[in-house]
This record gives structure tokens, C-alpha cells and sequence, in this order.
């Protein structure tokens, strides 16, 4: 399992336990957990989508040095 879908699952968790909660600061506890969950997932996400453009930057340089070196 991914980091990033672990966060998600977990915010998905605390999700369900606010909806069960019945005290209002356990709750709210759940809630913040849920908003910290979502935050390392979004952060999980943009390296993980900078990692894919990373990669397919060297390839295509990889690409075209190796058509330089070709000619």
C-alpha cells in the first residue's frame, strides 16, 4: 500500500469515527485528524506527481541525447 493511499484510508477512518462519535469533543478530535489525514495525502500527492513529471523529463532528454548521439 502506498502512503498515499494509507492517508486516505486513515482519513476515511476518522471520517466514520466522528460520524459515530457522540461527544462533541471527540468529534471535533476526529474532524482535526481527518483535516491532518487529508493534508499529508495532498502533500503525498504533489511528490508523487512531481516524481512522474521528474521522470518523464529525463526520459525525453534521455531520449533526445540519445538521438544527438545517433546523427
Amino acid at each position: 500500500m502506498s502512503s498515499l493511499a494509507f492517508y486516505r484510508e486513515q482519513a476515511d477512518l476518522q471520517t466514520i469515527a466522528a460520524d459515530a462519535a457522540s461527544l462533541p469533543q471527540v468529534r471535533d478530535r476526529c474532524l482535526r485528524a481527518v483535516s491532518a489525514w487529508n493534508e499529508l495525502a495532498d502533500r503525498a500527492q504533489k511528490t508523487e506527481d512531481a516524481r512522474k513529471v521528474k521522470n518523464s523529463q529525463a526520459e525525453v532528454i534521455s531520449l533526445e541525447s540519445s538521438e544527438i548521439n545517433f546523427q
